[in-house]
């Protein structure tokens, strides 16, 4: 009971946290889709200027998306966006406005040097990105994976020792056990083999109760350390809860629980039946 108990916290916490931070790079991923360099280009500025932006933006980045808004277009925008507010409208027209260029990154991390080479092109006026709120992102999103990592690490490393702990009372309990069937030419695997088989048992219950448990935490509940922002409520699961995808995230947790109480038990074996 102790062992399972021990692994099948290890494992509901790691699966808890390996889906919180399958959700925060979702979240990463769903906010980088939004442009996040606004490059504007200067009033001058020819159609074979703006085509030569966007051909040196394409060549040294992964871009997601980049899209290019005249004037018109960013007056239609404005208006959409204060459709609201009368006064705002009556004081706006396309020439004020300046055309700009909307760049979206497949990786947040390139957004810094995009904007640092667009701004240097001599057909741009200015470019704006969300630095700060960028870097708090990344930092976000890193913190949760390094946490996690450490944590499960812990209760992993925690499980092993536990399981060790656990069959050296075990062999040590059935020594004469051991001993008899040595003198009647059992095998150092019918002798091993059985704490082996017990030791992947109590990976097997320990994965099926944490997947369990941590489905209904995670997808019918909702509750995760992102689920508790609301803003987030809807990235809290990080996939389509289609049977295939809940299958097969239940036969990993499963089988790598499995793997562990394989690792603890045939060390506990090596250990203490090498002889």
């Amino acid at each position: 009971m102790a062992a399972v108990t021990i692994m099948f916290i290890s494992f509901f916490v790691g699966a808890v946290y390996f889906l919180s931070a399958l959700t925060a790079q979702r979240v990463l991923t769903e906010l980088t889709s939004q442009p996040q360099v606004i490059v504007f280009i200067k009033d001058e500025a020819k159609t074979e200027d703006v085509d030569r932006v966007k051909k040196t933006l394409s060549e040294n980045f992964s871009l997601k998306d980049l899209k290019y808004l005249n004037k018109e277009d960013a007056l239609n925008r404005y208006k959409e966006q204060n459709k609201n507010d009368q006064l705002l409208l009556e004081l706006v027209n396309a020439q004020i406005l300046p055309a700009s260029l909307e760049v979206s990154a497949v990786n947040a991390t390139d957004l810094g040097k995009i904007y640092e080479l667009a701004i240097k092109d001599e057909a741009v006026e200015d470019a704006v990105y969300q630095k700060e709120e960028i870097k708090d992102l990344l930092t976000w999103v890193e913190s949760i994976r390094a946490s996690g990592i450490i944590l499960v690490g812990v209760l992993l490393v925690e499980s092993v020792l536990v399981l060790l702990v656990v069959f050296a009372l075990k062999i040590t309990l059935r020594r004469d056990e051991i001993e008899v069937l040595r003198l009647v030419g059992g095998s150092s695997w019918q002798i091993r083999g059985p704490f082996i088989v017990e030791g992947i048992i109590y990976g097997f219950l320990a994965g099926v109760f944490s997947f369990v448990l941590s489905y209904l935490f995670t997808v019918v509940w909702h509750i995760s350390p992102i689920g508790v922002i609301p803003a987030l409520a809807n990235f809290t699961v990080p996939f389509t809860q289609s049977i295939i995808n809940v299958i097969l995230w239940g036969v990993t947790q499963t089988g790598v629980a499995i793997l562990i109480g394989f690792i603890g038990s045939y060390l506990a074996v090596w250990r203490y039946l090498k002889n």
